[in-house]
């Protein structure tokens, strides 16, 4: 088990006076620096390069119209321009799609660029030879609606009306070893049926039985996830562990049925779906969720409603009342991001989003009849692989550092020896320690204030000052939280 708090340990009380000595000095210092650091922001809006990723720009470095399109690699023909409108006359480089892929980004990408440039007023851009016409409705300094061929949700329906051809994988046959996820199994994935030992600590949602090497997620009273780590040595699944090798992995269980990437191969099971995560050594298990006739009735019958009314708040808190397992709700007055990842369905609204809807997954179950209504739209994924592949990136992002960043700047002073932390939360009001060596159990602290000025004191001690409260240490091993000094 992990290391366990002990309060009364007069060297450590002495430590912290010290720290708290040190520290004092420190945060005047930091002051000192702060009040003379002038610090300029460029402004930028992303774009694309050639190759389609995104790039910084800067729209005054175009002179004219021309110089945007040749950018764009575009021929310019013409323009029109009223009090109103512009309406200009080109060759695109691209059609609307190459064969099945979507060239979304780059016509809309172009469109930003050009709206900028013309200040937000609107546009459009005719290519007859290609057979494109695309409108751009702009307001104040944004984009509110973008139409080709006269479809505002073209990308959208075209993309849905393709998804829908497609199949689900077919499942894969594999004993299960692990007696914990056989129990699991068993008891339809409820938490406090398993025997899983002693929980450590909590992060990322995940509660984590760090010496047993398990941690799972836990979605309205069921499991959602449970992550099989490095230091569980045991037998997970078709005889494989998560030290097994790719090649050993397709000799077990034959070639990838949901996702083969150089990182992470998913098998889809009669009763649940199998993902090797060689990036960061893990077997990651998730349940097959099936729905019921009531279940898909229940959303077929709301979003009936949601295109009469177009009432997206009543329309989602009916929806969480009934279908309580979302794994993800975060809305506000002009946002709704509402996800059902193992029934495949997500909500998706936002008043800056040019593709507002119901978005089915191929991991849906029920009748695909609702297609058939406005707004819903099928996806080319399963919903629970764009999970998985999202949690294994994140998971290698969150211990591991990359990039170039400034001396001064928080990523490197939030960077320790042993674990790297992650300021969290809104106005930082919360901190994620990541063990970087994997060593210690990962942790997270949660003040529900903002935390100003940090650094690491040592290799485990993280200190830090929250504005007329005082200053604070955290123990990134002990996990304990202490106090040394008022403000």
């Amino acid at each position: 088990m992990g290391v366990k708090v002990n309060y009364n340990n007069n060297k450590k009380l002495n430590k912290w006076k010290t720290i708290g000595i040190i520290v004092l000095v420190f945060f005047a210092l930091v002051v000192l620096v702060k009040s003379i650091k002038n610090v300029k922001e460029d402004i930028t809006t992303p774009a694309l390069n050639e190759t389609g990723t995104q790039i910084h720009y800067s729209v005054q470095e175009y002179n004219d119209l021309e110089a945007i399109f040749k950018k764009y690699d575009c021929k310019y023909i013409s323009k029109e321009e009223t009090s109103d409108a512009v309406k200009i006359n080109l060759r695109f480089k691209y059609n609307l799609y190459t064969g099945t892929t979507s060239n979304e980004s780059y016509f809309l990408n172009m469109s930003k660029v050009l709206a900028e440039f013309l200040k937000f007023k609107d546009f459009e851009l005719v290519d007859k030879e290609k057979d494109i016409d695309i409108k751009v409705v702009c307001k104040n300094t944004s984009i509110i609606d973008f139409v080709i061929n006269g479809d505002r949700n073209y990308y959208a329906n075209h993309d849905s009306d393709y998804n829908v051809q497609k199949q689900r994988a077919e499942a894969t046959r594999f004993t299960i070893q692990s007696k914990e996820l056989q129990s699991l199994i068993d008891n339809d994935w409820t938490e406090n049926k398993v025997n899983w030992g002693t929980k450590e600590s909590t992060c990322d949602k995940y509660q984590i039985y760090f010496d047993e090497g398990v941690k799972y997620k836990v979605v309205a009273r069921s499991i959602f996830n449970v992550v099989f780590t490095s230091k569980y040595t045991g037998q997970v699944a078709g005889g494989l562990t998560t030290k097994s090798s790719p090649e050993a992995v397709i000799s077990a269980l034959g070639r990838p049925t949901l996702i083969e990437d150089e990182n992470l191969y998913g098998y889809l099971g009669e009763k649940n779906y199998l993902f090797f995560d060689f990036l960061n050594n893990e077997i990651s298990v998730y349940p097959v969720v099936n729905l019921s006739d009531s279940e898909v009735e229940k959303l077929t019958s709301l979003m009936e409603k949601l295109n009469e009314d177009l009432d997206v708040k009543s329309f989602a808190s009916e929806l969480t009342k009934s279908w309580i397992d979302y794994d993800e709700y975060d809305f506000d007055a002009n946002y709704v991001d509402l996800r059902y990842t193992l029934k495949g369905v997500a909500l998706n609204i936002s008043s800056s989003s040019l593709q507002n809807g119901l978005y089915i997954y191929q991991n849906y179950s029920g009748n695909k009849s609702i297609l058939d209504l406005e707004n819903v739209y099928m996806e080319g994924e399963d919903f629970v692989v764009q999970s998985e592949s999202e949690r294994a990136a994140n998971e290698y992002v969150s211990r591991n550092f990359e990039g170039d960043f400034d001396e001064d700047s928080e990523e490197v002073k939030a960077l320790g020896k042993l674990f790297k932390a992650n300021l969290t939360g809104e106005n930082n009001s919360g901190v994620k320690f990541y063990s970087i060596t994997e060593e210690y159990p990962d942790s997270e602290l949660d003040r529900t204030v903002e935390i100003k000025d940090f650094y690491w004191y040592d290799d485990e001690n993280f200190v830090y000052t929250v504005e007329d409260d005082g200053i604070y240490a955290y123990n990134a091993i002990t996990r304990e939280n202490v106090k040394l000094s008022e403000p």
